[in-house]
């Protein structure tokens, strides 16, 4: 159980990130896994765990070994003991996790929340505070250094998907100053009310369920390691309420009847305008030709041809 210096306790180990906003009060955190305190949401009550139905401890494997688990130690055994004042049936002493803190920080511009100076002492980056504008639409990181020199450091941006943590833009580096502060900012279009983002200096999750820690890298050309890497890395839940879920369509059991429509043959007329070529006769008037006038002329035959034509031989 770790506290992110956003002000939310969260469970990491292996791959689960669990936010619970931190109240402005001093305060115990318990956290269980497949253990069931039955303690009203909210009021202080005497614990009366039970282990959830059909879970079993995961060394376990289904059955009750004599004497203790293995890997529950009589340490461990009365691990419970100490958090909740009961103990609970063997292999389960270990799942009851617990944590304390002072009151929760005061909360900053747009929903989010700003940290205490941290705590890692000298030589160490530290997030201060992640928040986002009216719209939801930017979110704004702050974080500060307790380094004596300056330095280059990697700043990223994260929304949450579940049990993992999906990458939002890419790894910007900046430089701090001396025991300074900076900010980055990164655009989140797409956010809803509960939805949760994350900001990191100088930590990595690109695997999406576990942080790699990175060293500082300073103005004289050295790698610096820090004191702690816990306050590396800060969330922010979007206030407002979650968008409803879409309708569940539950499927029914039994005959049911349908109505099918009836299809129908529909014949559609359509005019279309074509051009035709159209034949006009029309009567004009007849100019017959001027008559021919003739005149004939008689002409005596050559010789030794008769007048019809004939050759008579002669000359």
């Amino acid at each position: 159980v770790i506290v992110s210096s956003s002000g939310c306790w969260s469970v990491a180990k292996p791959a689960i990130y669990t936010g619970v906003p931190r109240p402005n009060e001093m305060y115990d955190v318990i956290v269980t896994a497949d253990v069931n305190l039955n303690v009203s949401n909210g009021s202080a009550g005497t614990p009366l765990p039970t282990v959830d139905a059909g879970l079993t401890a995961t060394y376990w494997n289904g059955a009750n070994p004599p004497g203790l688990p293995s890997g529950e130690t009589k340490e461990l055994f009365a691990t419970a003991q100490g958090i909740i004042g009961v103990t609970l049936p063997q292999g389960y002493n270990d799942n009851v996790a617990s944590a304390s803190d002072t009151a929760a920080p005061p909360s900053g511009g747009g929903g989010g929340g700003s940290n205490p100076p941290p705590s890692g002492g000298t030589n160490n980056l530290a997030a201060q505070s992640l928040t986002t504008d009216s719209s939801n639409s930017t979110a704004t990181f702050t974080f500060n250094s307790t380094f004596t020199l300056g330095g280059t450091v990697s700043v990223r941006f994260y929304k949450q998907d579940g049990a993992y943590l999906e990458g939002y833009g890419s790894v910007r580096y900046m430089h701090i100053a001396a025991n300074g502060t900076a900010t980055a900012a990164n655009s989140f279009p797409d956010l809803q009310a509960g939805d949760v983002i994350w900001a990191s200096v100088d930590a990595d999750s690109s695997n999406g369920s576990s942080w790699t820690s990175e060293q500082f890298s300073g103005d004289d050309s050295k790698r610096h390691a820090e004191t702690t890497y816990l306050d590396n890395y800060t969330a922010y839940v979007i206030p407002g309420e979650p968008p409803a879920p879409p309708p569940v369509i539950k499927p029914l059991d039994g005959m049911h009847s349908v109505t099918y429509p009836t299809l129908k043959n529909v014949i559609t007329y359509t005019t279309v305008q074509v051009q035709v070529p159209v034949v006009i006769m029309k009567m004009v008037p007849l100019t017959p030709p001027p008559a021919v006038q003739k005149h004939e002329k008689l002409r005596t035959p050559p010789p030794g041809w008769d007048e019809n034509g004939n050759y008579t031989g002669g000359q």
